[in-house]
């Protein structure tokens, strides 16, 4: 499945890829998740969603941290993909994303 990953940024971002999160984060009201995407984005997070002809297909949310197991790191939160797109490699892409952006950081 060919996808776009982008991140998320805003309120209207976050309500688009709230339909894929609530599938990982069943106990949250969509209030309370955009009230902490907001939160934890001020803590550095951030949540890149994956885009399948215009359709958000797939989620992954991430933040930097420094430890003294593995010093400056990527630390994925949170990785989803919509149920009808499980085993069509979003995981995969979401992935391979992170991997890339844990270089460039």
């Amino acid at each position: 499945m060919a996808v776009n990953v982008v991140e998320c940024v805003g309120t209207e971002a976050f309500q688009a890829i709230w339909p894929v999160m609530r599938q990982l984060r069943n106990t949250l009201t969509e209030e309370l998740f955009l009230a902490r995407v907001r939160a934890a984005q001020g803590e550095g997070y951030r949540l890149c969603a994956a885009f399948h002809e215009g359709r958000p297909v797939g989620a992954i949310g991430w933040r930097i941290v420094n430890d003294l197991a593995s010093g400056r790191s990527l630390y994925i939160d949170d990785r989803v993909a919509e149920e009808a797109a499980r085993g069509t490699g979003v995981g995969r892409v979401l992935m391979d994303f992170a991997r890339a952006e844990a270089a460039r950081l």
